[in-house]
């Protein structure tokens, strides 16, 4: 069976992709960006160097470190995710399974 781009986003563990949030029901993680450096069944941890990122954060505002990690809850969110020179936009509640578990979760 072959998969697009979009189902193999869906059922694939997206460490290492680069993601934004672009839909949140928290406007301050909206436009949230970086890479996705862990996944869980709830989370995704983003790591990001972008100084936007930082001031979007009030407590994060004054702090002295290059990276930010910042982990962020899969439920209503929608996800942009940088695959294979295109962006797909991915909801969060869909993909609320542990990475190793994807592939045989979601119905495609």
């Amino acid at each position: 069976m072959s998969y697009g781009i979009k189902e193999k986003v869906l059922i694939c563990p997206l460490i290492g992709l680069y993601a934004k949030v672009v839909r949140s029901s928290s406007k301050e993680m909206e436009g949230f960006e970086g890479k996705v450096i862990d996944e869980t069944k709830n989370m995704l941890v983003f790591e990001s160097e972008n100084d936007l990122n930082r001031n979007r954060f009030k407590y994060l505002k004054n702090q002295n470190f290059s990276n930010e990690i910042k982990k962020i809850s899969k439920k209503g969110k929608i996800i942009e995710v940088s695959f294979e020179g295109e962006k797909i936009a991915v909801n969060g509640d869909e993909i609320m399974f542990r990475p190793e578990e994807k592939a045989k979760n979601i119905k495609i």
